[in-house]
């Protein structure tokens, strides 16, 4: 073994290691002072509460777009990984370790073709099962710029060079698992105290300050917590569209219960075809936007690899792709997470609208202020109850200068502070009936229609995240 050098490459192969053959391996300079560092975490050696670290590497895997996300320790000897794994690996001999070059490095680290790599064709993970071609990693790093480990993902196919945005977003989930891992650590030091406190109690005169000592410690801890939370919430908002189509008139409404949700609506324009879209994940606050998340990055990958042909098939798609990954396909195992959601096309050539939904509704104000509800279809977007092959029906809209809102049921299930009963559909659309007149903007009119929902529910705490997205064709685009 040898100290990796100051002067090696700052490129994501980092051509200079190319003089590494396995089994020998490289060593950061800092080795010593890294290694002091990871022994200040003995939760490592105890076992970590991997459910946090799952959906760390779960993320990890959709940044990418394939293969196998893992979170790995880099021990003294040995390789720890710290996720649940279908390979049921847990440690492995840190000459074997992929993670071992990211974190010699200190930067991201790419492998195209291990293969045909010198340093890595002899490794027996890539010579034997599971067959390891493709490799991409960032290190985990502490608050003193000690690489720890790493968040990788491992392919078996060759996987090209990952994009500059696919890096920050690893590099964010990176920094996600080390926050994870220190706050298990000071969860843990905390128990070991309080356990300690209790046993001395008869024999020490001053436990009120000690408690109080510890309620500061636990506050500390739930602050930390709480960061994580707004960071979170930073990285949801940022899912969300910033600028909307000039030939429409567009303006929406996202009140998630907690700083974060399962809610989340977006409008992606593909050629000719303009998509809005509003979804309502399973669950609410941290679990809501991990799924919704999930969500939105299969509603991507959707688009990339089918287009937009019709709302209809958009869902089936993303249904299908749902239980793949959350592995619901024989209706037992894996989880029941899944969405409700409703999307609409409109078709700048044919100048045609189309609307599915999946537990949705869309509802329609023309020019009258006359209001109508188009119903989708009765079944979500995932779940262990719906088949993989479920068919979502479109609807195909007459364009008359209607306005179109798309929305999730937190807003028609405010429960009335006085009449005890839901806000409902029926009074949404008397809402939108009462405030139209020709010539109000989108956003004046959602404004107000929110206002009612709001006045209705009272003083009462939200109960449920609350989106909404209003859009109609500008009346100069539609006569084009």
């Amino acid at each position: 073994m040898k100290n990796f050098s100051e002067n090696d490459s700052g490129d994501l192969e980092l051509l200079d290691f190319k003089s590494w053959r396995y089994p020998d391996f490289p060593l950061p300079k800092d080795e010593r002072e890294r290694i002091e560092s990871l022994a200040k975490l003995s939760i490592l050696n105890q076992g970590l509460d991997q459910t946090f670290l799952n959906k760390i590497a779960k993320l990890a895997e959709q940044v990418i777009g394939a293969g196998l996300g893992v979170v790995n320790i880099i021990a003294e000897t040995e390789q720890k990984t710290v996720n649940d794994n279908p390979l049921n690996v847990v440690s492995l001999p840190r000459n074997q370790s992929f993670c071992n070059y990211t974190v010699a490095a200190g930067r991201p680290f790419y492998v195209k073709d291990a293969t045909v790599d010198e340093r890595f064709s002899g490794n027996p993970l890539v010579s034997n099962a599971p067959n390891i071609r493709s490799y991409i990693g960032v290190p985990i790093t502490d608050a003193s710029g000690m690489k720890l480990g790493a968040v990788c993902c491992l392919n078996s196919e060759i996987v090209e060079r990952p994009s500059k945005l696919q890096i920050e977003k690893l590099n964010l989930l990176a920094d996600l698992a080390h926050r994870e891992i220190v706050s298990q650590q000071k969860n843990k030091e905390l128990s070991l105290k309080i356990t300690k406190l209790n046993l001395e109690k008869q024999l020490r005169a001053n436990l009120a300050k000690e408690l109080e000592n510890q309620r500061q410690a636990a506050l500390e801890a739930t602050n930390e917590i709480n960061k994580s939370i707004e960071y979170a919430s930073r990285l949801q908002k940022s899912l969300l569209p910033k600028d909307y189509p000039e030939d429409f008139d567009v303006a929406a409404h996202w009140a998630p219960r907690d700083l974060v949700g399962g809610d989340l609506y977006n409008f992606r324009a593909v050629d000719e075809i303009v998509l809005f879209s509003v979804i309502d994940c399973t669950g609410h606050g941290v679990p809501g936007s991990f799924v919704s998340a999930i969500a939105r990055s299969l509603i991507d990958r959707a688009i990339s690899e089918y287009g937009l042909t019709n709302p209809g098939n958009l869902l089936n798609q993303v249904n299908r792709l749902m239980k793949q990954t959350l592995q619901q396909i024989d209706g037992k195992t894996g989880s029941n997470e899944g969405f409700d959601g409703g999307f609409c096309f409109f078709d700048r050539r044919s100048r045609t609208f189309s609307f599915s939904g999946a537990k949705s509704s869309l509802i329609m104000i023309d020019r009258n202020s006359e209001v109508s509800i188009l119903e989708g279809d009765r079944k979500s977007v995932g779940s262990l109850r719906n088949s993989i092959d479920e068919e979502y029906q479109s609807h195909s809209i007459k364009i008359d200068n209607q306005s179109f809102f798309l929305f999730s049921d937190g807003i028609t299930d405010v429960m009335g502070a006085e009449t005890q009963r839901l806000f409902g559909k029926r009074r949404l659309c008397g809402s939108f009936s009462k405030h139209y007149h020709a010539g109000i903007s989108c956003q004046s009119l959602i404004d107000s229609v929110i206002q009612d929902v709001e006045k209705y529910g009272g003083r009462l705490p939200q109960r449920d995240d609350m989106t909404g997205l209003l859009f109609s064709l500008k009346l100069s685009r539609a006569l084009d």
